[in-house]
Protein backbone atom coordinates (compact mmCIF):
# COMPACT_ATOMS: atom_id res chain seq x y z
CA UNK A 1 0.00 0.00 0.00
CA UNK A 2 0.92 3.67 -0.18
CA UNK A 3 1.86 3.91 3.52
CA UNK A 4 4.77 1.52 3.00
CA UNK A 5 6.80 4.40 1.60
CA UNK A 6 6.40 6.51 4.77
CA UNK A 7 9.45 5.08 6.62
CA UNK A 8 11.67 5.83 3.61
CA UNK A 9 10.29 9.36 3.31
CA UNK A 10 10.83 9.99 7.02
CA UNK A 11 14.43 8.74 6.83
CA UNK A 12 15.20 10.94 3.82
CA UNK A 13 13.58 14.02 5.37
CA UNK A 14 15.44 13.47 8.64
CA UNK A 15 18.77 13.05 6.86
CA UNK A 16 18.19 16.37 5.10
CA UNK A 17 16.97 18.27 8.18
CA UNK A 18 19.34 16.98 10.88
CA UNK A 19 22.57 18.63 9.57
CA UNK A 20 20.90 22.07 9.66
CA UNK A 21 19.77 21.54 13.23
CA UNK A 22 23.20 20.30 14.29
CA UNK A 23 24.89 23.30 12.65
CA UNK A 24 22.50 25.64 14.48
CA UNK A 25 23.25 23.98 17.82
CA UNK A 26 27.04 23.93 17.30
CA UNK A 27 27.11 27.60 16.24
CA UNK A 28 24.90 28.58 19.17
CA UNK A 29 27.16 26.73 21.63
CA UNK A 30 30.54 27.67 20.13
CA UNK A 31 29.89 31.19 18.79
CA UNK A 32 27.00 32.35 20.92
CA UNK A 33 24.85 33.05 17.88
CA UNK A 34 23.08 30.85 15.38
CA UNK A 35 25.17 32.05 12.45
CA UNK A 36 28.62 30.92 11.48
CA UNK A 37 30.03 34.44 11.78
CA UNK A 38 31.90 35.04 15.04
CA UNK A 39 33.29 38.49 15.83
CA UNK A 40 35.28 37.80 18.97
CA UNK A 41 38.66 38.06 17.22
CA UNK A 42 40.04 41.13 15.46
CA UNK A 43 40.37 39.53 12.01
CA UNK A 44 36.82 38.28 12.06
CA UNK A 45 35.53 41.64 13.28
CA UNK A 46 37.26 43.39 10.38
CA UNK A 47 35.80 40.90 7.89
CA UNK A 48 32.35 41.51 9.35
CA UNK A 49 32.77 45.28 9.03
CA UNK A 50 34.09 44.87 5.46
CA UNK A 51 30.98 42.91 4.47
CA UNK A 52 28.75 45.53 6.06
CA UNK A 53 30.60 48.28 4.20
CA UNK A 54 30.43 46.51 0.82
CA UNK A 55 26.91 45.08 0.87
CA UNK A 56 25.17 46.83 3.80
CA UNK A 57 24.34 43.34 5.09
CA UNK A 58 26.84 41.18 6.93
CA UNK A 59 25.05 37.95 6.05
CA UNK A 60 24.63 38.54 2.31
CA UNK A 61 27.15 36.67 0.17
CA UNK A 62 29.50 39.01 -1.69
CA UNK A 63 32.24 37.92 -4.05
CA UNK A 64 35.25 39.67 -5.49
CA UNK A 65 33.07 41.60 -7.94
CA UNK A 66 31.83 43.77 -5.05
CA UNK A 67 35.30 44.87 -3.96
CA UNK A 68 36.43 48.07 -5.72
CA UNK A 69 39.50 47.78 -7.97
CA UNK A 70 41.30 50.97 -6.93
CA UNK A 71 42.16 52.04 -3.45
CA UNK A 72 40.45 55.30 -2.53
CA UNK A 73 41.96 57.46 0.18
CA UNK A 74 38.57 57.63 1.91
CA UNK A 75 38.35 53.84 2.13
CA UNK A 76 41.85 53.67 3.61
CA UNK A 77 40.92 56.28 6.21
CA UNK A 78 37.75 54.42 7.16
CA UNK A 79 39.69 51.18 7.58
CA UNK A 80 42.34 52.87 9.72
CA UNK A 81 39.67 54.54 11.87
CA UNK A 82 37.88 51.24 12.38
CA UNK A 83 41.14 49.52 13.24
CA UNK A 84 41.99 52.26 15.77
CA UNK A 85 38.53 51.98 17.37
CA UNK A 86 38.92 48.22 17.66
CA UNK A 87 42.39 48.64 19.19
CA UNK A 88 40.97 51.05 21.77
CA UNK A 89 38.22 48.55 22.66
CA UNK A 90 40.77 45.79 23.16
CA UNK A 91 42.93 47.97 25.44
CA UNK A 92 40.03 48.87 27.73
Amino acid sequence: MWFEILPSVIIVMASVAVPHGIAYIFNKVLNGNMYRRDVTEMDQKLQYLRDVRLTNDAYKMAGLENIPDGSDEEDDCEFEEIEEECDEEEES
